[in-house]
C-alpha cells in the first residue's frame, strides 16, 4: 500500500519518459528504437520548509528509499479534467475498462453521455493495488455512457491490467519511488524548498 505526501508539492517537471532513442544513419535518415517501456517521471517541489520541517522531511525520503517504500500523488493542477470541478463532475463512481482494444485504446463504461474531456487530461488505472497513470492524447466528447473508445497516451504496459478494472479522472494517483540521492541536504539559517527526483511504478 502506497503512502502519501505529508507536504503540499508542485511537480516542477513531470512528464512521460518515452523510452525511444532517436539518431541519424550516414546517410541522415532518422532512426529511432525503443529501449523501454514509458513512464512518468520528474522533479516534485515542497514551499519553503521551517528547519524543522526540513529535517522531518529529509528524515522521510531517506527512509522511503531506504525501506523502497511507494508513495502515492495527485498533481495539484490536475484534480479534475479541466472545465470541471467538484461541483460540476457529472459522476458518482468512478468508470470502468470494459475491455482494452490494444495498448493505447480501451473502451469504457460509467461515462455520462454529452461530457467533453479535453486532451491532456489525465487519469489512473486501478486493478486491486497496480496503478497505472495515464492521459488522453485527443478531445472527447462522449457519445456512450456503457461503451466508449479512450484514446490513451503513452502506451499501456503489455498484459499487466484486465477488463473490468477501474478508471478514475478525479484526484488521479500516480504510484512513485524516490529516485536515491536525487535531493540537495543542504541546510541554512533561513527556510528552503527541498525537491527531489521521482519515477512511477506500477506497484
Amino acid at each position: 500500500m502506497a503512502e502519501a505526501f505529508p507536504w503540499r508539492l508542485k511537480a516542477t517537471k513531470f512528464a512521460p519518459v518515452s523510452g525511444i532513442t532517436f539518431g541519424r544513419d550516414q546517410g541522415g535518415l532518422g532512426v529511432s528504437g525503443r529501449q523501454a517501456e514509458p513512464y512518468w517521471a520528474g522533479t516534485l517541489t515542497t514551499p519553503a520548509l521551517s528547519i524543522a520541517d526540513r529535517k522531518k522531511a529529509l528524515a522521510d525520503l531517506g527512509y522511503w528509499v531506504d525501506m523502497n517504500r511507494r508513495i502515492s500523488f495527485v498533481h495539484p493542477q490536475r484534480s479534475y479534467p479541466d472545465g470541471f470541478d467538484a461541483d460540476s463532475w457529472p459522476l458518482d463512481d468512478d468508470p470502468t475498462v470494459t475491455s482494452f482494444t490494444d495498448r493505447r485504446a480501451i473502451v469504457v463504461s460509467g461515462l455520462e453521455a454529452g461530457m467533453v474531456l479535453p486532451r491532456g487530461t489525465r487519469f489512473t488505472l486501478m486493478q486491486d493495488d497496480l496503478r497505472c497513470y495515464r492521459e488522453l492524447p485527443l478531445d472527447v466528447t462522449v457519445s456512450s455512457a456503457v461503451a466508449q473508445t479512450l484514446n490513451v497516451s503513452p502506451r499501456l504496459p503489455l498484459g499487466v491490467f484486465a477488463d473490468d478494472c477501474a478508471i478514475r479522472f478525479v484526484d488521479p494517483e500516480v504510484r512513485l519511488a524516490i529516485v536515491p540521492d536525487s535531493w540537495s541536504a543542504d541546510e541554512d539559517i533561513e527556510g528552503l524548498p527541498l525537491s527531489f527526483d521521482v519515477s512511477e511504478t506500477l506497484v
